[in-house]
């Protein structure tokens, strides 16, 4: 089977370039009315045909090559006009419906929605949950680093597999938020060693003895009621 015949036949019988950008940004609609004008203003401009850049099309015209409907080819014109992407106007008698792309706004949002969604992307990676929010697969990152701190501060010796601690530590990010849970080991290695002091090298520990250690935490603070801040809880 010969792809690039197959192809090049679907292009000679009528190929429209239809922007997805567009189509996700408006609608679909929107995106195939576009493709479908850019398409007649070519093929006037081959011609020295344009005048000041306008254009004339008919709804059939559009509706023959689209298959829109009068509708929604007005629904699709309607957003672009909105965004100053597409100016219509009415001339003559009987009326002649022109048409004009203003390609200055078009780069302009096509650049946008492109910076728009590279910007997602990165922040994907590295997203913080609000307090009380679940965490979500994206943010793997901070649950390998919270186990990565027990590693270093604990000498523990706790592996990413590892189940019961990595949902432990997802348990602890989603309730209190990463930076807290941070603040959490600092105080429960700033109490390692002390007598009475609960033992927390693993975020399964932590999660299990918070309670006793936001206890020993305040009674070693002698009871300063603004240090509980630090641990980012109450009992």
């Amino acid at each position: 089977m010969n792809k690039l015949l197959i192809r090049d036949l679907l292009k000679s019988g009528g190929y429209l370039q239809v922007n997805k950008l567009v189509a996700k940004e408006f609608s679909l609609y929107s995106a195939v009315v576009l493709a479908d004008l850019m398409s007649k203003e070519e093929y006037f401009e081959q011609r020295n045909q344009l005048e000041d850049n306008w254009f004339f099309n008919t709804s059939k015209n559009v509706k023959d090559t689209t298959t829109l409907t009068a509708y929604q080819q007005r629904k699709g014109q309607e957003k672009l006009k909105e965004k100053g992407i597409l100016d219509v106007k009415l001339v003559g008698m009987p009326r002649k419906k022109y048409y004009k792309i203003n390609y200055e706004r078009l780069l302009e949002f096509l650049t946008s929605a492109v910076n728009a969604k590279q910007e997602r992307k990165s922040k994907v990676a590295r997203k913080v949950p609000k307090e009380g929010t679940p965490i979500v697969p994206e943010n793997n990152v901070l649950v390998a680093e919270v186990i990565d701190k027990f590693n270093k501060s604990m000498e523990s010796n706790i592996g990413f597999a590892n189940k019961t601690e990595r949902n432990a530590a997802e348990y602890l990010i989603g309730k209190y938020t990463y930076d807290k849970v941070l603040a959490m080991i600092d105080v429960a290695i700033s109490v390692a060693g002390k007598t009475y002091a609960p033992v927390i090298t693993k975020p399964s520990e932590l999660k299990s003895k918070l309670p006793k250690l936001i206890i020993f935490f305040k009674r070693e603070q002698n009871g300063v009621e603004d240090n509980k801040s630090k641990v980012g809880v109450a009992i």
